[in-house]
This record gives structure tokens, C-alpha cells and sequence, in this order.
């Protein structure tokens, strides 16, 4: 037997006794098969769980006209809740678009910097590879100049 709360206070929360009986049986049963008790009583008895729960409002119980109407609006609001995070993904995948560009853009400056690295790397080689050829081309020349000399010299004496 319940005594808190009593069935004149749970009678406001239903429109007849049967509605009442009707879901606290149905709601002793799922606590008593596992599911979590969402109040904080200490009574271990599934019956006076179920019963503080429709007493705070956790359960309620609704007769078929009122669950239509419930469900109407419930249809409603998550409609109304996807239109606006539809509306809220549009705009962080235009975010997430222009955020690939100037990634793609900045991606692109990268490998333009690094062409003209390189662009500047193998040009100071071929420069290095002229002025190789130039000092060799040089040192023949003034190889030749001293053998001339040393050839003349050695005309002379």
C-alpha cells in the first residue's frame, strides 16, 4: 500500500484512477526489469518509485486526445530544431568551403615559394658550374700565357 504520496495527490496528475493504476504498473514494471528510478527515494519497492515519479512530474500521463496534441508538438518543435541546424550546417559548410580555399591558396604559395627556392638553388649551381668553367677556361689561359713566357724565356737565353 502507498502511503506517500497518497492517491488523492497522484489523482491530480491523472484523469482517473484506471489512467493512474494503469501507468504506475507500467512504470513499476521497467524499474523493476533494470531500467534507472529517476527520482531520489530510498525505497527500494518499484511501486512507490513509480508513484514519486508521477507525483514529481517525471512521468506524466496523458489520455489519447492529450498525446496526440503532444506529439503535434513535439513534431513541431523538431522540425522547427532541424530547419534551424540544416540552416546552421549550410553555414559551417560554407565556413568549412572558404577555409578550403584559403588553405588550397596558402598551399599554393607554399609550393610557389619552394619552386623559387629551388628555381634560385639550381641557378647559383649553374652560376657555380659557369664560374667553374670561366676559372678553368681563366687558369688554361693563364697556363698557356706562362708557357708562352716560359717558352719565350727560354727562346731569349
Amino acid at each position: 500500500m502507498i502511503v506517500k504520496p497518497t492517491v488523492l495527490e497522484l489523482l491530480e496528475k491523472a484523469e482517473n484512477r484506471y489512467s493512474l493504476v494503469i501507468a504506475t504498473a507500467k512504470r513499476a514494471r521497467q524499474i523493476a526489469n533494470g531500467s534507472i528510478p529517476m527520482t531520489s527515494s530510498d525505497d527500494v519497492s518499484p511501486v512507490t518509485l513509480a508513484a514519486d515519479e508521477i507525483e514529481e512530474d517525471k512521468v506524466k500521463i496523458y489520455n489519447k486526445n492529450q498525446w496526440d496534441e503532444e506529439l503535434e508538438k513535439r513534431k513541431e518543435e523538431s522540425s522547427v530544431e532541424n530547419n534551424e541546424a540544416n540552416k546552421n550546417n549550410e553555414e559551417n559548410s560554407e565556413q568549412i568551403e572558404v577555409k578550403d580555399r584559403e588553405e588550397q591558396a596558402e598551399d599554393l604559395e607554399k609550393i610557389e615559394e619552394q619552386e623559387e627556392l629551388e628555381g634560385d638553388s639550381k641557378n647559383e649551381e649553374q652560376e657555380e658550374l659557369e664560374d667553374d668553367g670561366d676559372s678553368e677556361e681563366q687558369d688554361e689561359a693563364e697556363d698557356n700565357e706562362e708557357n708562352k713566357e716560359q717558352t719565350g724565356t727560354e727562346e731569349n737565353q
